[in-house]
C-alpha cells in the first residue's frame, strides 16, 4: 500500500513539473523588434503556426521584410498552397505622446507550410496603455 501511495505522489509531482515547464514557454512566442526607432512586440502566443515560421512572419508584419518575391516549391505550383492560419498580435510602442500610447493590431495570418508564401489581414486595432509617459 505504501508503494502505491508513493508511486501516485511521484506521478502527481511529475505532472506538476511538466505543467510548469509548459506554462513558462510563452516567452518563446514573443519577439521584439526596432525598426526606424519604433519598438514592436509580436506575440504568437496561442498560435498554431510552426515556430520556424515565426521570424519570417514577424519581420514582415513590422516592415523589416517588404519583399513580395517568394520562392514557391514544386508542390505549391502543382497542388496549390497548404495554409496554416492563426491570429497574431503586433504592439507598436509609444505611438502617441499621452495615454493610451501604444497601438495593438490583431492580424489574421495565413502562411504556406510548404513554401514562404504568406498573407496578412488586419482584423482589429486597439489602443492600449503599456508604456509610461516620458
Amino acid at each position: 500500500m505504501k508503494k502505491i501511495v508513493s508511486f501516485v505522489l511521484f506521478l502527481v509531482l511529475i505532472s506538476m513539473f511538466s505543467v510548469c515547464a509548459i506554462a513558462s514557454d510563452d516567452a518563446d512566442y514573443i519577439y521584439t523588434y526596432i525598426n526606424d526607432g519604433i519598438e514592436y512586440t509580436v506575440d504568437f502566443s496561442g498560435s498554431s503556426i510552426s515556430q520556424d515560421k515565426h521570424e519570417l512572419i514577424a519581420r514582415r508584419l513590422v516592415g523589416l521584410d517588404n519583399d513580395d518575391v517568394r520562392t514557391y516549391g514544386l508542390m505549391c505550383t502543382l497542388f496549390g498552397h497548404n495554409y496554416e492560419e492563426s491570429t497574431i498580435s503586433v504592439v507598436t510602442h509609444k505611438v502617441y505622446e499621452y495615454a493610451p500610447r501604444c497601438e495593438d493590431k490583431i492580424y489574421e495570418v495565413k502562411i504556406c507550410s510548404r513554401c514562404d508564401h504568406q498573407e496578412q489581414t488586419l482584423m482589429m486595432t486597439n489602443y492600449i496603455d503599456c508604456c509610461p509617459e516620458d
